[in-house]
């Protein structure tokens, strides 16, 4: 069998329906790679897009959506946790030692295209990557299945949550996309960090990606007054634990904890708390009973980008 690489403007519409269908089949499949979250990020951010499909004519095996300046720099917009080659199938390992495999000519194919790249991945070979001379290091988020319900908590998550649930009211709220932005803007300003895109560009993206049915929006109140916020983006199956902001407090806890047992009858099978990689924010998630997984940072083109 021959595989070939092609390069496509993300609107082709013969490429987005190859994409869709090995999506819906890659191991590497979230919210974060399909077509309308890349639809709706460029719009908010302004950026260009393209697609690469890796393929033997009937079968697609492996592809990437980037989304790139004029300066040939493909990278993760703001607020995106995986972006990056997704694969139908783990790769047959000859073919991996060939330097044949569908995620070899995927980025090859790549650096032809861009002069430097960062991508976050769950790849579970990462290999043909640092054989290309990529960076590859890797990262850790938090992963549990909302059905496991509250016995999976540590003991003073779960004293935390029962003391404060019955003072503070939890709603769905479809248009609280400004006010859960906010509260992230302010959660960044107290640890002296600026929010990493423009509000305003952040609203659109949340209430863009809203309108196609892939973000839910949750708020918590305390005598009235917003104590956090959350956007959660999901496709489906996975949900992330995506944009959110809260005042210091127990409010946090409160918010993930009802947000969860509002997911049990969802369909949503698993929750990601999307990174694990500051130590008191990775230990505040895996209170929660979730399991530690690793994904792959990959980054081409560094020693050009620092001359």
């Amino acid at each position: 069998m021959v595989i070939h690489a092609q390069s496509y403007a993300l609107d082709n519409q013969e490429a987005r329906q190859r994409w869709e269908y090995l999506w819906k089949s890659s191991p590497q499949r979230s919210a974060f790679t399909s077509l309308s979250y890349a639809d709706c990020a460029a719009a908010a951010f302004g950026l260009r897009a393209r697609l690469v499909l890796v393929g033997s004519g009937a079968t697609d095996e492996a592809g990437a959506i980037t989304l790139h300046s004029r300066a040939r720099r493909a990278t993760p917009p703001p607020f995106t946790q995986y972006f990056g080659p997704v694969l139908r199938q783990p790769s047959d390992e000859t073919l991996v030692h060939g330097r044949r495999s569908p995620l070899e000519l995927t980025l090859a194919a790549l650096e032809a295209e861009y002069r430097y790249m960062l991508f976050l991945t769950r790849l579970e070979d990462p290999r043909p990557a640092q054989w290309r001379r990529w960076h590859v290091a890797p990262s850790f988020t938090y992963i549990l299945s909302p059905a496991e319900g509250r016995a999976a908590w540590s003991a003073s998550t779960r004293r935390t949550y029962k003391k404060y649930d019955g003072v503070c009211d939890f709603t769905e709220d479809d248009g609280a996309a400004p006010q859960i932005v906010r509260c992230c803007q302010e959660s960044y300003v107290r640890h002296r960090r600026k929010l990493p895109a423009p509000n305003n560009n952040l609203v659109r993206l949340v209430e863009s990606l809203q309108e196609r049915g892939m973000v839910r929006l949750f708020t918590l109140r305390r005598a009235g007054r917003l104590e956090g916020g959350l956007a959660l983006l999901h496709d489906g199956q996975m949900a992330h634990y995506w944009i959110a902001g809260s005042t210091p407090g127990p409010a946090m806890t409160v918010l993930v904890g009802r947000t969860l047992r509002t997911l049990r009858s969802s369909g949503i099978s698993a929750f990601d708390f999307v990174g694990a990689n500051t130590p008191t924010i990775a230990e505040f998630k895996r209170r929660f009973g979730a399991r530690l997984s690793m994904y792959y940072r990959l980054e081409f083109g560094r020693t050009i980008l620092r001359r």
